[in-house]
């Protein structure tokens, strides 16, 4: 057994008595683990993850080297106010757990950049979020947030973001700043449109916004031009901007379930498209000839899938 120093050895004596079980020395620490891991006879890392533990031993705060911290699939709803002591842990898993409130004691964690809240029943998100500025993936899906606070825009290295099924029916116009952002998932949710500004998150890759009540998109849309998926299936659209055919790099783009009624001539610049879903538009019906000879083009290559009501 690797060694460990003595007063770590006793924080682990005392999480084992606390869940009444040992706790095993492990190589690594998965999503839902359980176990400990030790670099240089400091704990790492630790998995309490399936336990049905309604709290977590405060002891654990006392780790100071504690990098990655995993209390998956349990019924904690709230977490002991020393839990800011942690300066060191750079990775928290909470997913599946009962809690009702974001933890304030979070915004402590400046060396913090991946955090999941996915599964509980969160229904606010803090102002204090913008405290954690190392934060780079940020997962709080399956919760009942309503709106994101301003101070979003604030986690400036901010590059995945999943808030899909909550209840969030807006997003402020400080979303924009969120320059470095890579993926956005907010599937199902309640948005009904997007900030004018949206298209300041240049360097987005992949925008998940179907299952939605978007009606339009605005123009700033055609200034991802690294956006590579893009995903608007079951909501309300009537039509799409002119810009969206500056999407150069578009190679996937999902538009099935909408109330289009046309689309625009600029989808035919779309040269990098290879899927594309259109079916669930009733009144889709009468397309220039450009644009057939465009989708015959992507439908011959067979790397498309390809739903439309007109016989092409």
């Amino acid at each position: 057994m690797p060694e460990i120093y003595q007063n770590e050895l006793k924080i682990i004596k005392d999480i084992e008595n606390y869940i009444k079980e040992p706790l095993p020395l492990v190589s690594e620490i998965s999503i839902n683990g359980f176990g400990y891991v030790i670099e240089s006879r400091h704990v790492v890392k630790i998995g309490l993850s399936n336990k049905n533990l309604s709290s977590i031993p405060e002891s654990i705060c006392s780790l100071p080297y504690l990098r990655i911290l995993s209390i998956n699939n349990n019924s904690i709803s709230d977490l002991p106010n020393n839990f800011k002591n942690l300066k060191s842990l750079k990775k928290l898993y909470l997913t599946r757990n009962n809690f009702h409130y974001f933890p304030d004691t979070l915004t402590y964690l400046e060396n913090l950049y991946f955090l999941d809240l996915g599964n509980n029943k969160i229904n606010e998100i803090p102002d204090k979020i913008s405290c954690l500025k190392n934060l780079k993936e940020f997962y709080i899906q399956y919760n009942s947030i309503t709106e994101f606070p301003n101070s979003i825009g604030n986690l400036k290295n901010l590059k995945h973001l999943n808030a899909s099924n909550n209840r969030i029916s807006s997003l402020p116009i400080t979303f924009s700043q969120l320059r470095k952002l890579l993926t956005l998932n907010l599937r199902s949710n309640l948005l009904q449109n997007l900030p004018d500004n949206f298209g300041n998150i240049m360097d987005l890759r992949e925008c998940i916004l179907n299952e939605n009540k978007l009606e339009k998109l605005p123009e700033s849309i055609g200034l991802l031009k690294r956006l590579k998926k893009l995903k608007l299936s079951y909501n309300n659209l009537i039509s799409l901007p002119e810009s969206i055919g500056n999407l150069t790099r578009l190679e996937e783009l999902y538009l099935d379930n909408n109330n289009l009624i046309s689309l625009p001539e600029s989808l035919a610049n779309l040269r990098s498209l290879h899927t594309i879903t259109l079916n669930g538009n009733p009144k889709l019906t009468n397309l220039s000839s450009e644009l057939i000879e465009w989708l015959k083009n992507i439908f011959k290559d067979r790397k498309a899938l390809f739903f439309y009501n007109i016989d092409i």
